[in-house]
């Protein structure tokens, strides 16, 4: 790892041997400083910041072992593909672009506020359900609620998230409660012919 640079920094002109000592002191900190960050065996951002205070800023902000945490919108843009099992062509008609602009959205491009406000609206319609979704098959996205539309065609056609999302889980419960049902009759018919009598057989 580099030895990292130290920004320019003019002390305040003060006279007297007090400022004096204290730009002295300052500058055998900064000495001391560099000569450790050699050893690699030092946090060197804890180290200037202690030494040297806030004030003093270290030039480049990626320190190893350190990871910028993701954009929030790439999060919610990620959950809404993978628990809705969208396409990238599904998302742009959901939102209204185009194929470019959600690959630039998922890399971290720029977005309208117009457009992240609806990511956010979509992205909190569906969290809370985000564990139903999860044992769901197929893309759900895709499947019919009103006719021939679906959750990506009623929001693209302005209909709020939130009660698109919940028409569609409607339909998901409703078709879970009805397998239930079926398992049950299946259980209790298999059950009601009881088992059959080995000894009979022989």
């Amino acid at each position: 790892m580099g030895t990292p640079m130290v920004n320019e920094w003019t002390p305040v002109q003060t006279g007297g041997q007090q400022a004096a000592l204290a730009r002295n002191l300052l500058a055998a900190s900064a000495v001391w400083c560099v000569a450790q960050a050699g050893t690699g065996g030092t946090d060197q951002r804890a180290m200037f910041v202690a030494l040297l205070g806030t004030g003093a800023v270290v030039a480049g902000d990626q320190f190893e072992g350190q990871s910028e945490a993701a954009d929030p919108i790439q999060v919610q843009i990620e959950t809404i593909r993978r628990s809705l099992r969208l396409s990238v062509a599904q998302l742009a008609k959901l939102f209204g672009v185009t194929r470019p602009t959600i690959y630039s959205w998922q890399k971290g491009g720029a977005i309208s506020e117009d457009n992240a406000r609806r990511i956010r609206e979509v992205a909190a319609a569906i969290e809370p359900n985000l564990a139903f979704l999860e044992v769901q098959t197929g893309r759900l996205g895709s499947r019919a609620i009103y006719g021939s539309k679906s959750l990506v065609d009623l929001i693209a056609h302005g209909n709020a998230p939130e009660e698109a999302t919940e028409s569609l889980l409607r339909i998901l419960r409703d078709e879970d409660s009805q397998r239930d049902r079926l398992a049950r009759r299946l259980e209790m018919r298999r059950t009601s012919r009881g088992t059959p009598d080995t000894e009979t057989f022989g």
